[in-house]
């Protein structure tokens, strides 16, 4: 991994991302490894050397560090902040970092920071899927490794555009730029085929070693973050605007999202927009052969 500095910024930045790369702390995956998609994983393993990335996109990143520090700073004397918890699965080491755990009544509370937006936070009042996917799995973790029972999971989120003038105009806003999120808590058989399942699924593409490219499974339409049907809000002579408000994965997600505020517009379904891919968040999309082929097929 290389970092590049286009805009000039200070070198501290640049430093301070050297020094403190993301540590599996000696364990074969992560957690948030192993809710990547095969593909993505490998790919970054690949080619991890050839891999650029600007101190200036790792803002986001710089943010959630300097409050997960401060955060922990606050723990109580009772609670475990950023503790990296192992365990073997199927005879494959797994290690995850929780932000903080703190003692309920009959066992455990997991939470985990999140910095977010406020459309985020307000987009699903159970946390987004990926959330829900990784406190689970933390949550079997912690109970295989430490002989504890979890009984609560919850996100606390920092939505970083909160605006105090939007909390009047939309009654699903945020009412604070701080939001506790309860996230649901499957049952120990869900979370342990879950994590199971994600284990052998990575195990089995990184035991390929320096595999072809091609032989990797393809992203989904889901992994890709596809979104094909746009909200586009009416003008005031009724026509729906050029540019869309929002892109939802289904129409249904679009639909709600206008009844919940209030749009009144137009749902247009249009060519997918892989919106992973295009703004290249997963960071590999230079050297993914399935990318290059969409793009091709549309030229």
């Amino acid at each position: 991994m290389k970092y590049t500095n286009k805009f000039g910024l200070p070198k501290s930045l640049e430093n301070f991302l050297n020094k403190n790369p993301h540590d599996s702390g000696g364990a074969r995956f992560t957690v948030t490894g192993l809710l990547n998609p095969p593909r993505i994983e490998q790919l970054r393993k690949e080619n991890y050397s050839n891999i650029t990335e600007d101190i200036s996109d790792k803002v986001m990143s710089l943010i959630g560090v300097a409050t997960h520090l401060i955060l922990s700073e606050g723990a109580a004397d009772d609670e475990i902040a950023e503790e990296r918890v192992f365990c073997v699965v199927d005879g494959v080491k797994i290690s995850g970092q929780i932000d903080l755990q703190t003692p309920v009544d009959g066992g455990w509370r997991l939470t985990d920071y999140k910095t977010t937006s406020a459309y985020a936070i307000m987009s699903s009042s159970e946390g987004k899927l990926e959330h829900q996917q990784q406190l689970n799995c933390y949550a079997e973790m912690v109970e295989r490794a430490k002989g504890v029972v979890v009984k609560e999971l919850e996100v606390v989120a920092f939505a970083r555009d909160w605006s105090r003038a939007s909390v009047s105009r939309n009654k699903n806003y945020p009412k604070a730029p701080i939001v506790r999120i309860p996230i649901p808590l499957w049952s120990k058989e869900e979370r342990s085929e879950f994590l199971e399942e994600r284990v052998r699924l990575h195990w089995f593409w990184d035991e390929k070693g320096q595999s072809p490219e091609n032989t990797l499974p393809e992203c989904s339409p889901a992994d890709m973050w596809e979104r094909r049907f746009a909200v586009h809000e009416f003008k005031l002579n009724g026509e729906p605007r050029k540019n869309p408000k929002s892109r939802f994965e289904t129409e249904d997600k679009a639909l709600n999202y206008m009844m919940d505020n209030a749009i009144k517009g137009k749902i247009i379904s249009s060519d997918d927009k892989r919106t992973r891919c295009e703004g290249n968040y997963c960071g590999v999309n230079q050297f993914c052969k399935q990318w290059k082929e969409y793009n091709d097929g549309r030229e």
